[in-house]
């Protein structure tokens, strides 16, 4: 695999009147690239252009599909502080007049070559109902980001998204907060009664770990490359 001056996959695009280039290489292209992005996930195009224009060399990048000047695919990626050699996709979308067309697959290679020739081993990404998509192009399912990690995601996704995973977060802390305190009083109880002469009561349950009440609206999946 060879690449042009702008770190861009010549295989992938040859004979076609595609490429893929880092938006920050073509700055004149910012606002179709956020009428793109506005199209699917409406934001206020001021912070949809404050993220954008985070783009550069060394991550965040956002990778545009172009066919010649027009911009009709974008591809968001950031690195993750606390896993080594990884990346996660934050957005990933072709235009709708331009899908069924086998472009999807065509930007996510383009991404990953992109990020591979940078010393990324792995791609992270959550999706909602495109999981088909990814299994197709060598994604499967993997275990959700830990807290850290997941907060340090939010930074980054769109407003509404951020709301409803944070708030998925805080009821899963005051779940484990109840359970813990439940458990102190069962303890202290426990005790007082050893100590008064009152028959022990029985031991505390084994508590299995229950699945989640407050489930992710995303599945994770991830990619090694090779």
């Amino acid at each position: 695999m060879s690449f042009d001056n702008f770190g861009n996959p010549r295989e992938i695009m040859k004979d076609t009147p595609y490429n893929i280039i880092p938006l920050h290489h073509r700055p004149e292209l910012i606002n179709q690239c956020c009428k793109l992005l506005n199209s699917e996930w409406r934001r206020s195009d001021k912070a949809r252009l404050i993220s954008l224009s985070s783009s550069c060399d060394k991550f965040p990048t956002s990778l545009i599909l172009l066919d010649n000047d027009k911009v009709i695919g974008h591809c968001k990626i950031s690195l993750i502080p606390s896993i080594d050699d990884c990346c996660v996709i934050e957005s990933f979308m072709i235009s709708r007049e331009n899908r069924s067309q086998g472009l999807g697959s065509i930007l996510l290679r383009g991404v990953e070559q992109y990020v591979a020739k940078r010393g990324i081993k792995q791609v992270l990404l959550t999706t909602r109902d495109q999981e088909g998509f990814y299994r197709k192009n060598g994604y499967s399912i993997s275990e959700p980001l830990n807290l850290y990690t997941l907060m340090e995601y939010m930074n980054s996704i769109n407003d509404i998204d951020k709301e409803k995973e944070i708030n998925l977060i805080k009821n899963i802390i005051i779940e484990n907060n109840k359970n813990n305190n439940n458990n102190n009083e069962r303890r202290k109880e426990i005790q007082k009664n050893a100590f008064s002469g009152a028959p022990t009561p029985p031991p505390l349950p084994n508590f299995i770990e229950k699945k989640r009440q407050y489930e992710s609206p995303y599945t994770y999946m991830c990619k090694k490359l090779s």
